[in-house]
């Protein structure tokens, strides 16, 4: 398979200060990664990663730490992880790991996308206080664009 072109500009208003892919792929299992773009939002920074991570624990447990090693300075704007996070298991490491590094975050129900039981989508932000709103996009056409429905969160500088 060919790798996809990607502009970032594409998908924002906000000037692009940086954008760069993230290879979280371990040995053995799919190929994955991550999106991680910081954009000027007003004067101050706004990082924002969005990623799909694997579907085994082993693989989700790398694949957070390797995030959070991105994240590791102290912020300077808002930052915000976002996307399908495949965790189960609501106390397992990944999303423990992920709560100690932004704020505490509602999980949406947004799998299966014909009756939502599961918070396998997830926005996460820090500082806190930048997350106004979060909810599931709900619609006809989102649940038959894919098994999982969309989140959206509305976050305030």
């Amino acid at each position: 398979g060919g790798v996809a072109s990607w502009r970032a500009g594409s998908l924002t208003r906000l000037p692009i200060r940086e954008s760069r892919r993230l290879d979280l792929s371990v040995p053995g299992r799919e190929p994955r990664g991550a999106l991680q773009v910081t954009m000027d939002w007003a004067g101050r920074e706004l990082r924002v990663a969005a990623t799909h991570l694997g579907l085994a624990p082993r693989e989700r447990r790398t694949q957070v730490r390797s995030i959070l090693a991105e994240f590791a300075a102290e912020p300077t704007g808002v930052e915000v992880l976002m996307g399908d996070l495949n965790e189960w298991f609501l106390w397992g490491r990944p999303l423990r790991w992920l709560r100690r590094r932004f704020a505490p975050s509602p999980a949406v129900r947004s799998y299966p996308a014909r009756h939502p039981l599961f918070a396998l989508d997830r926005i996460w932000v820090r500082p806190g206080a930048a997350l106004l709103t979060i909810e599931r996009h709900e619609t006809t056409l989102a649940r038959v664009a894919s098994d999982h429905l969309p989140v959206k969160a509305v976050i305030e500088g």
